[in-house]
């Protein structure tokens, strides 16, 4: 691999970069976003949670179902708008990015898959989610799971629109369903884009509200703040693709490819070592037993209570892009009723979550990484300070009996 390929083509990034920063400064009116983005940085977790937040009916933008009833118009969910329906909307729930689910008066079920990061499938992963959140929420029945007027996977793309990977329709391993493939012809699969449908959906909405009104500037700035995204990337695939065509030839376009290959594999060790890692950590010495990712992403690590137990079980898990919590499938409906014992429990290091993720409680000096990218860094260069922290944690709580009481009972209450 060539060092000067390399660094030219990195200085090359750096100067397309501040081209657009300064094309910035000479832009239009304050947009609130950019503002967050350029300080914080808006990851595709708060997009997710940004999203869900319209959905929800019961956030405090005040306006009810005004988001959430145009969406299931626009994907043609088959619901009965005068009705009151007990929805539940979470975000980043069990590696989905947003959950829609109702109960009564019907059941229905919605998956949303965020790529605002443009990120590539990971193998199986419409098919896990399918699985995690509609199949079994509709007790198995596949004739429902399949129904588009009660069950939708939607595939929300950045600034692309591009479609998902056959790759991500199929069964995973360790699912003994005998279906093999998700049925693409049954239309339960729908497209969207953040610079398309999802600008549709929320002009819409905002049409609705009064002129003056704070969430309707509210609601065009994020609009305004992915048409951008949109120019600048068309703006970066631009000036790459001149500086590729000028500068290199086919062997250094073959080169630059290798080394990304090259990159994305060496995450992949660091994460797998890190995984080794925290496998030790109280291994065969308390009651807890490690598991990791078993969509073979190796960002999900948890420990659950007696070895070989359900994956769906209560357990202690370290994400990092979400830190380290307390979680249980479909635990939204019941946690509260746990609420003084977790708090007994737990308070002194974590908070409990009185909202309606299955998350029940997080840690309060939380261990999180903005992206995947600063997370497999972190991992690589500073694993045993990340690891000494979790162990102190794991340690205080896996030995703890009040803990093993707890999660028995909550294993045996709620399935």
């Amino acid at each position: 691999m060539s060092n000067e390929l390399i660094t030219n083509f990195i200085e090359e990034y750096k100067s397309i970069e501040k081209q657009w920063s300064e094309k910035e400064t000479k832009g239009d009116d304050f947009n609130v976003f950019d503002f967050m983005h350029s300080v914080f940085g808006i990851t595709e977790t708060k997009h997710s949670k940004i999203v869900a937040y319209f959905l929800n009916p019961s956030a405090n933008h005040g306006l009810g179902t005004l988001f959430l009833n145009s969406f299931l118009k626009k994907i043609e969910i088959d619901f009965d708008e005068d009705a009151k329906y007990d929805w539940v909307i979470t975000a980043e729930d069990n590696n989905a990015d947003i959950v829609i689910k109702a109960t009564n008066p019907q059941k229905i079920s919605i998956v949303i898959e965020n790529k605002s990061n443009e990120a590539k499938d990971q193998a199986n992963q419409l098919y896990r989610y399918w699985y995690d959140h509609i199949y079994t929420f509709h007790n198995n029945d596949l004739d429902k799971a399949e129904n588009k007027q009660i069950s939708r996977l939607v595939y929300l793309s950045g600034f692309s629109e591009k479609s998902y990977t056959e790759l991500s329709l199929e069964k995973p391993e360790n699912i003994s369903l005998d279906y093999q493939k998700l049925d693409e012809t049954k239309g339960f699969i729908t497209n969207w884009s953040y610079v398309t449908e999802l600008r549709d959906w929320l002009t819409e909405c905002a049409n609705k509200l009064e002129e003056n009104s704070w969430f309707k500037f509210f609601i065009k700035n994020y609009i305004q703040f992915w048409e951008k995204q949109s120019l600048k990337n068309k703006f970066y695939m631009e000036n790459l693709n001149n500086y590729l065509k000028e500068n290199n030839n086919k062997e250094d376009w073959e080169t630059l490819n290798k080394s990304l290959a090259d990159i994305n594999n060496l995450k992949g060790e660091w994460l797998s070592l890190f995984s080794d890692k925290l496998g030790r950590i109280n291994y065969n010495t308390s009651k807890f037993y490690f598991d990791h990712d078993y969509a073979k992403r190796n960002l999900d690590f948890r420990w659950t209570l007696g070895k070989g137990k359900n994956w769906n079980d209560i357990c202690i898990i370290y994400e990092p892009l979400v830190g380290l919590q307390i979680w249980k499938k479909d635990f939204y409906t019941h946690k509260n009723n746990y609420n003084d014992q977790f708090e007994h429990i737990f308070s002194t290091d974590f908070d409990y979550l009185d909202n309606t993720d299955n998350y029940a409680m997080v840690l309060k000096d939380n261990i999180k990484f903005e992206t995947e990218e600063e997370a497999a860094w972190e991992i690589a260069n500073n694993s045993e300070i990340l690891i000494t922290k979790i162990s102190a944690i794991l340690e205080k709580y896996t030995y703890n009996e009040d803990v093993i009481d707890l999660f028995q009972k909550i294993s045996n209450e709620v399935k």
